[in-house]
């Protein structure tokens, strides 16, 4: 028991020191030129634990083996990073699962809408606060359907005053269920 109250303080705890970089510790300067693109990661915790994907760059390339159960509520961050300032986060999810509770940082603007069978979720940079990073954050509700979806995850940076904005499209199956 003192384990898991441990455990859950532990997760707390990081909740609340990548919500206050989001806040104030992650101001930028957009740069004259940038050719760098963004580096997406993706978290996802759940009963069954977590899992934490990146696109290239990102330092977490390895695949997840975790499998979440029918009905388990999920929460996830999506984590857009770029030096010379975030333009744009966005993730489609299936529309087989529920989203709810959805956030981002106040330096960013928040959309979520419904395109076809997917639930699109985008937060966009502003050029006169410019933030080095956007996350988005929020909870899954997984349903009673057996799936392996692939997420698609785009990002966009500034490219710098004069260039054009460096764009990161990466798809992941982060999320695993099991067959009620």
């Amino acid at each position: 028991m003192r384990y898991k109250k441990r455990k859950t303080m532990m997760k707390q705890l990081l909740l609340a020191a990548a919500a206050l970089c989001s806040l104030a510790a992650c101001q930028t300067t957009i740069p004259q030129t940038d050719t760098t693109p963004p580096v997406i990661t993706m978290l996802v915790q759940g009963p069954a634990g977590q899992c934490i994907q990146s696109s290239p760059g990102g330092g977490h390339e390895a695949e997840c083996p975790i499998t979440y159960g029918f009905n388990d509520t999920l929460t996830f961050e999506l984590s857009v990073k770029d030096s010379g300032g975030v333009k744009l986060a966005q993730i489609s999810l299936p529309r087989v699962f529920g989203v709810f509770d959805v956030q981002t940082g106040p330096n960013s603007t928040l959309s979520v809408t419904y395109p076809g069978a997917a639930t699109l979720i985008t937060a966009t940079g502003d050029t006169t606060h410019p933030v080095n990073q956007i996350l988005i954050t929020g909870k899954i509700a997984t349903g009673i359907v057996a799936l392996r979806p692939i997420l698609a995850m785009d990002a966009e940076d500034f490219g710098g005053r004069t260039g054009t904005p460096n764009h990161t499209q990466w798809d992941a199956g982060v999320i695993s269920v099991a067959a009620p």
